[in-house]
């Protein structure tokens, strides 16, 4: 079990996405996915601008799936972007060999996020989550060791510590599992924000 921690800049709820009983990673960060296993978990921190060590997500990955596989599957399928809930990230699929991009009129539209995106053909998946969105708490001191200030990711090989922080975001007054908050940057489009 290791804890793969990260600073979310944009928290849209695309990347990761916590809507529909899942919380998922099917975009940006190749690096996580790539190297993330059936039990470790996920952590995103709020940017410094934001106010020290304050923590947007936490989830376990309870599975991985190809992309293609993903955007089969039906469990996922209401991951599929619609105008009327347009941050759904299950965008890719295969035509052939060509992957193109499911009808998307926001996320991911330049050469450079398409590339990231598919570097890793990999979506981590996760039952078991805390999604706190704009409303995340500040970390209690005892996990600061943990939390990545900067780009990249950082990688927590302590069993007992990640079981500690998970017991602690459990803890929280918002502490139930799946999605307990707003993402903190929605975008706004025609002066409303877009949500799912």
């Amino acid at each position: 079990m290791k804890l793969y921690s990260y600073v979310l800049n944009h928290d849209t709820g695309f990347a990761p996405n916590p809507y529909w009983d899942y919380c998922t990673l099917a975009c940006c960060k190749p690096d996580i996915r790539k190297k993330t296993e059936k039990g470790d978990w996920i952590m995103g921190t709020f940017p410094k601008r934001y106010g020290p060590r304050k923590l947007s997500y936490l989830m376990m990955v309870d599975e991985c799936l190809p992309r293609e596989k993903y955007y089969e599957d039906v469990r996922f399928q209401t991951k599929k972007p619609t105008k009327q809930a347009p941050c759904g990230d299950n965008i890719y699929y295969k035509d052939g060999i060509v992957w193109k991009q499911h009808p998307n009129a926001i996320f991911h539209k330049r050469k450079k996020d398409i590339f990231r995106d598919l570097k890793v053909n990999k979506v981590c998946i996760g039952h078991t989550f805390y999604y706190f969105g704009g409303s995340g708490p500040e970390l209690d001191s005892r996990f600061w060791c943990g939390i990545k200030k900067g780009p990249f990711h950082k990688v927590i090989e302590d069993e007992a510590l990640i079981q500690e922080l998970v017991e602690w975001v459990k803890s929280q007054p918002k502490g139930k599992m799946r999605k307990i908050g707003e993402p903190r940057d929605p975008l706004v489009i025609g002066g409303k924000k877009c949500g799912c």
